[in-house]
């Protein structure tokens, strides 16, 4: 009788997570369907697409409250795609106020760790801890727990154990993270990508190369599978898989990976300082000091240009070291 019980309170659980997500899809098939009929009239740009997004949640914002944090979460996202980070942080904030008054605990978990990792990557520990512990508290207490928020939620506190330097507990948190995920549903995909690449980066930085080389080429050809090989979030895993290869010596391959990712951000019309001097450095190791040369030219321009005081000094002392080789 009781397993006859625990079964038919499991098959409950299971029936009100269905329809949560359900009704999660439709509010957010119904808001990007709002969305975009407000911008079908003219040619529009992603910053002004996203400028509309939040006034027209305001708008059409759904009396559940689960709903509602769950649809800023969504604009937060992109937010953060657009590299602004303000504006994502401000509606996570507004996601947290609206999950406290639903009684998804998961979804509660899933923003409390958001908060927490924006605050540790901005050094703020003491703000990112008791975030932690309020989210895997929540997480536990829970009766049915969402796999993926768990994943996502170790994978946000390895980032930040990263940041700490605490390798070897960041590497733990990252496989605890893949270990939990296991195979991903459907919509998942994007989120295991940043679980794997997450665990390349941790196995870096405890000198696990190999193995870590393994899963960046992993989490670019998935993305390449969802057909997002051309993202910035490829090219950033194509920098980190050069960086990777560099550290152990494969200087040709690494050579290979910076050159897909500057020509990915030549493609995307936005040539980034750091890839253009990665790629320069192996060019110079590779005796290929003309071609450095004017990569590092470029790149201490484009970086003049962004302001960007600290990559300046060290492109040219790099420029200076390719000029001396050809000259010898």
């Amino acid at each position: 009788a009781q397993r006859a019980e625990a079964q038919a309170l499991r098959a409950e659980h299971e029936r009100d997570n269905a329809l949560r997500t359900l009704g999660y899809a439709r509010s957010q098939a119904e808001f990007i369907g709002f969305l975009l009929d407000e911008s079908l009239d003219k040619p529009i740009t992603k910053a002004q697409l996203l400028a509309r997004a939040e006034p027209l949640l305001e708008q059409l914002i759904p009396q559940d409250p689960a709903q509602r944090a769950h649809l800023r979460l969504i604009i937060a996202d992109l937010f953060a795609q657009a590299a602004s980070r303000q504006q994502e942080h401000a509606l996570i904030l507004r996601a947290q106020i609206d999950a406290r008054a639903s009684p998804d605990l998961s979804q509660q978990a899933e923003i409390d760790c958001l908060l927490a990792l924006h605050h540790g990557v901005d050094g703020a520990f003491d703000l990112a801890q008791p975030l932690f512990d309020a989210a895997f508290a929540r997480l536990r207490a829970a009766s049915e727990v969402d796999r993926m928020t768990v994943a996502l939620c170790l994978q946000s506190r390895s980032e930040v154990s990263g940041v700490k330097g605490e390798a070897t507990a960041a590497l733990a948190d990252a496989r605890a993270a893949m270990t939990a995920m296991g195979t991903p549903g459907p919509g998942q995909r994007s989120q295991s990508i940043v679980i794997r690449a997450t665990l390349a980066g941790m196995l870096r930085r405890v000198g696990q190369l190999a193995d870590s080389v393994r899963e960046y080429r992993r989490a670019i050809a998935e993305l390449e599978e969802i057909g997002r090989g051309q993202t910035q979030q490829a090219l950033t895993l194509y920098n980190n898989l050069g960086v990777t290869l560099s550290r152990a010596g494969q200087t040709m391959s690494a050579a290979d990976a910076f050159k897909r990712a500057l020509d990915g951000a030549r493609d995307l019309g936005h040539v980034d300082p750091v890839f253009e001097g990665n790629y320069a450095n192996r060019l110079i190791e590779l005796g290929r000091f003309r071609e450095a040369m004017s990569l590092i030219e470029h790149a201490v321009a484009e970086a003049k240009a962004q302001g960007d005081k600290r990559r300046g000094p060290s492109l040219m002392a790099e420029g200076a070291r390719a000029w001396c080789l050809a000259n010898e």
